[in-house]
C-alpha cells in the first residue's frame, strides 16, 4: 500500500490525427532531453522512456495507447520519483494544455481526483505490452 500521484491524459492521442501524433513526438523528444544525461530515466528499445524509480512510471511512445503517469510516492522504495513526475506533468502540460490532469491520493479536500479509473489504465497498457509479450 501507499499513495499515488501523477497525471491522467484525457482525452488520448488520436493515432489518425497528424498533429497530435506529432506533437506526442515533440512532447517524447523533449522529456529526453530533460533527462538526457539522467541514470533514472531510459528510453527503451522501443521508444517508451521509463523512470527507474519506485514503481517505474513509463510514458509509451505510442501516444493513443498512453493513458496515465503515475506511481507511488510513500515508503522506503519511493526515491525521488515525485520530482519526476511533477517535472514531466510540466512538459505535459506545455504542449497539451488541459488534456494534462494532475491527481494524487494525499486525500485533500479540493484535490483533483484521477479521470480514470485503474481498470482503464490496465487495459490501455495491456493493449500497449500485447505486441510485445506476443512475440516469438
Amino acid at each position: 500500500m501507499g499513495i499515488d500521484i501523477g497525471f491522467d491524459f484525457f482525452p488520448p492521442i488520436d493515432a489518425n490525427n497528424i498533429g497530435d501524433t506529432a506533437l506526442w513526438d515533440l512532447f517524447l523528444k523533449d522529456v529526453i532531453d530533460e533527462y538526457r544525461r539522467d541514470p533514472n530515466v531510459e528510453v527503451k528499445e522501443n521508444g517508451d522512456i521509463q523512470v527507474k524509480q519506485s514503481e517505474h512510471p513509463i510514458l509509451f511512445h505510442e501516444g493513443h495507447k498512453f493513458r496515465r503517469f503515475s506511481s507511488k510516492v510513500s515508503g522506503r522504495l519511493a526515491g525521488d520519483v515525485q520530482s519526476y513526475l511533477t517535472r514531466v506533468c510540466s512538459i505535459a502540460r506545455d504542449h497539451f494544455n488541459d488534456r494534462v490532469h494532475w491527481w494524487s491520493e494525499y486525500g485533500y479536500e479540493g484535490e483533483p481526483r484521477a479521470i480514470y479509473d485503474w481498470n482503464e489504465v490496465y487495459a490501455a497498457n495491456k493493449e500497449h505490452y500485447l505486441p510485445w509479450t506476443s512475440r516469438s
